[in-house]
Parts: C-alpha cells; sequence; structure tokens
C-alpha cells in the first residue's frame, strides 16, 4: 500500500525545456523530410489527422508537449544522422567495437 505522507515528504524533480516555437512550416518539412503522411504522423504525435491538417495549414500552433515531442524527434534525427556519418567515415560500426 501507498503511504501518502511519506510520498508528500519525497524530494520531487522538476523538468524544464525551452519554449519551442513550432510553426507551420517546420511541421510540414518535418513531415515530408521523413516520408511521414498527415496520418502516419498524427499517430506518432499521439493527435488526429485533422490537428496535423490544421498544424500544416498555420490554423492550430502546435504547443505543449507536442511542441516538445516534435523537438525531441529533431533532436534524435540529427543525432542518428551524426552517428550515421561516423559510421560511414570509421568504417567500423560503433557496436562491433
Amino acid at each position: 500500500m501507498i503511504n501518502v505522507k511519506e510520498l508528500m515528504k519525497a524530494k520531487r524533480v522538476t523538468i524544464t525545456y525551452q519554449e519551442n516555437d513550432i510553426d507551420f512550416k517546420f511541421v510540414k518539412m518535418f513531415r515530408l523530410n521523413f516520408g511521414l503522411t498527415q496520418i502516419a504522423l498524427a499517430n506518432l504525435m499521439g493527435v488526429t489527422k485533422k490537428t496535423v491538417e490544421k498544424w500544416e495549414q498555420g490554423k492550430n500552433k502546435v504547443n505543449g508537449s507536442s511542441a516538445v515531442l516534435f523537438t525531441l524527434l529533431f533532436q534524435l534525427s540529427i543525432c542518428l544522422q551524426a552517428l550515421s556519418f561516423l559510421t560511414a567515415f570509421s568504417g567500423d560500426p560503433p557496436c562491433s567495437r
């Protein structure tokens, strides 16, 4: 059973993140760059296809957790591209060393 009094005494971790200004151009560029349909992007982001359409048309602003997820996915893609470059440059996959 959970001891609520002990839980309330526990230290809390606060996670902060930079506000991300994701505009409609970024959404469409992101989707097309990864070869995603609007439905596929909607599934990835946990939203409806209609939401993706509104983002791409500039009718709705991407904010909150969706903006954070876009930023994380974009940063991950950059890391994976860098890893791919380094692997190609070295000739050996990083895991084989």
